[in-house]
C-alpha cells in the first residue's frame, strides 16, 4: 500500500463508485498506518483492494473522496467507533485532516483503533460488486 494520500482532482462528470473503489479510497485515506487491517481480510479481499488501488492511481475526485468519507463516518457512528459528522464543512475538515502528512490524526485514530471493524466494512464494500 502506498503511504501517500490520494491527490484530489475535480471534474463535472461523476459515475457511481464501485465497492472496490470505495474501499480503496478509504484505505488511501487511512494511509500506511492501515496495514494492520490486512490481517483481518482474506487473501482474495487484499488482492481486490490492491488491484483497485492500482486502478485508481493517486488521483481521486474530491467529491468521490468526500462521499466515501461520509459513508465511512456514518458506518463508524453506527458501530460506535466514530463521532457523527453533520455537514459538508465537517466532512471537508476530515478530508483536510486525512491529507496531512502527520502520522496520527483524528480520522485515522478513530478508525484504526478497530482494524477488525474496518476490515468488515471493506469486505462489505467488496461484496457490493458481485
Amino acid at each position: 500500500m502506498a503511504n501517500e494520500p490520494f491527490q484530489m482532482v475535480t471534474g463535472q462528470y461523476r459515475r457511481p463508485l464501485s465497492g472496490k473503489e470505495k474501499a480503496a479510497i478509504l484505505l488511501g485515506e487511512l494511509g500506511g498506518s492501515a496495514e494492520g487491517i490486512f490481517e483481518h481480510l482474506t487473501d482474495a479481499e487484499v488482492k481486490k483492494l490492491r488491484k483497485a488501488m492500482r486502478s485508481l492511481g493517486k488521483k481521486v475526485n474530491w467529491a468521490d473522496e468526500t462521499d466515501v468519507l461520509a459513508e465511512a463516518n456514518e458506518w463508524g457512528v453506527r458501530k460506535g467507533i466514530a463521532k457523527p459528522v453533520h455537514s459538508d464543512a465537517e466532512i471537508a475538515a476530515l478530508v483536510k485532516t486525512a491529507e496531512r502528512k502527520e502520522k496520527e490524526n483524528e480520522f485515522r485514530t478513530m478508525f484504526l483503533q478497530n482494524p477488525d471493524a474496518i476490515a468488515n466494512a471493506l469486505g462489505a464494500w467488496l461484496k457490493e460488486d458481485k
